[in-house]
């Protein structure tokens, strides 16, 4: 309420009251942007993961035996 009120003009303030008004009814608009960095650090972790399921492999088939 305090933003509304630092606003200029009353048509401004109509125009904000009635964008929040029409959000509360619409979901949100959420988009994900993914970065290099987000790409690298995947892919990093995926080979940590398989390299600790190579690791793995091999101890279950000696306690099988």
């Amino acid at each position: 309420m305090k933003f509304l009120i630092k606003l200029p003009r009353l048509a401004k303030k109509l125009r904000i009251v009635i964008a929040w008004t029409l959000d509360l009814f619409s979901g949100r608009d959420i988009t994900q942007i993914i970065t290099l960095r987000d790409v690298e650090e995947i892919s990093d972790r995926l080979a940590r993961i398989r390299a600790h399921i190579k690791q793995a492999a091999p101890m279950a088939t000696k306690s099988s035996l």
